[in-house]
């Protein structure tokens, strides 16, 4: 047994086998076809395997990204499709590939991992729910849309690349979304295990944003996966938009960040309830995440105060906040996880924590892995 260790090239056949029967039922090639982003030959070293007389029998795998919380930039590695065949499982195997993936993370300066799932081993490890985002189903029969004869929508073209890009880069957080990721997308058209449409909306014939939902099922539903651009205008769209693609039932997803479209689509009736993030977020380098987002602390709380902002770390996995003034004690890591990006009670209202904290949760959109 070879491991843990990064895949090699003449051993990807034998990776999408295992993927595809612990995700697919067996269906080749069907996972490196929804996430060639992932699973490509530049990403190899972030692939992470046992190898079995030339069989690759677990793997543990991610990319890694930065990525921009309001204005503080941050190193993300996103966790995804770990497998292991069946014979395997109970020799702790997933266990030994999880951390030798957060040594290998640590030592990348990754900040933390999200991963696309809750499960135990990811749990008893430290991994919390992260974030909020804002759900419910659009009815287009029960809830009236208004129209805007000024909004055009059309299906995305290679000459609207740019400017869906810059769109993208624009949201307050987002992935450092590199050429990879989107060209992934485009060639697949998967997003989140969905076969998605991705159209583009301008108003006045100006472009104006873009918004990527799932192929009408055939009892007439869809799922809202991203959207980027002037909020109003999408909002204008989605009677066009539903029209266009016979939606009956449109599962809106929308992040707190997203607060102009989430207004307007509540001012005609929808109900948008608060859930936690897709999966689960575990901290790697509490000391150096800090520092990375003192630019996002100096927005909520001015640059004197953020100065005072610190973090020591004692053994046993205790963190200790200050402000300069009081000190605020967090013990484990998931615990420490909540104070930082979930609904951490240790918060009170009005305190400096309860001012820069949670830190906004990415969405993973056209990421997920």
């Amino acid at each position: 047994m070879e491991g843990p260790r990064p895949v090699r090239l003449d051993e990807m056949s034998s990776l999408s086998q295992l993927v595809d029967t612990v995700f697919r039922s067996g269906r080749d090639s069907t996972m490196f076809g929804e996430f060639p982003h992932y699973f490509h030959p530049d990403n190899l070293e972030n692939l992470f395997v046992f190898v079995d007389q030339g069989r690759v029998v677990s793997h543990f795998g991610m990319t890694r990204r930065w990525a921009s919380l309001e204005g503080s930039t941050v190193g993300v590695a996103s966790v995804g499709a770990v497998a292991t065949y069946e014979e395997y499982r109970g020799k702790g195997l997933a266990t030994q590939l999880f951390e030798h993936s957060r040594r290998e993370m640590i030592a990348h300066g990754i900040d933390f991992m999200l991963i696309s799932g809750g499960r135990g081993l990811y749990r008893r490890a430290g991994a919390a729910d992260f974030g909020t985002n804002y759900t419910g189903v659009l009815d287009p029969g029960s809830i009236s849309l208004p129209a805007e004869r000024g909004i055009t929508i059309s299906e995305f073209e290679h000459a609207d690349f740019d400017a869906c890009r810059l769109a993208y880069s624009q949201k307050a957080v987002h992935y450092v979304r590199t050429r990879d990721d989107w060209e992934g997308f485009l060639n697949c058209r998967y997003a989140m295990c969905l076969l998605c449409n991705m159209i583009v909306l301008r108003q006045d014939g100006v472009f104006a944003g873009y918004m990527v939902f799932s192929k009408t099922s055939p009892d007439g539903s869809s799922r809202m996966v991203e959207l980027a651009g002037d909020e109003r205008a999408l909002f204008l769209a989605l009677q066009a938009i539903v029209d266009r693609y016979q939606i009956k039932k449109l599962r809106v997803n929308l992040q707190p960040e997203n607060h102009v479209i989430k207004a307007l689509l509540e001012s005609v009736g929808l109900s948008l309830e608060p859930q936690p993030n897709v999966g689960t977020l575990l901290v790697l380098n509490m000391k150096q995440l800090m520092e990375r987002l003192r630019p996002y602390f100096e927005t909520r709380v001015g640059i004197q105060c953020a100065k005072a902002i610190v973090v020591k770390e004692l053994d046993g996995d205790v963190f200790v906040f200050t402000d300069g003034q009081d000190e605020l004690r967090v013990q484990g890591l998931q615990n420490l996880g909540d104070f930082v990006f979930g609904v951490s009670r240790e918060r009170v209202a009005g305190s400096v924590w309860s001012k820069v904290f949670p830190v906004p949760g990415l969405w993973y959109g056209l990421n997920y892995i």
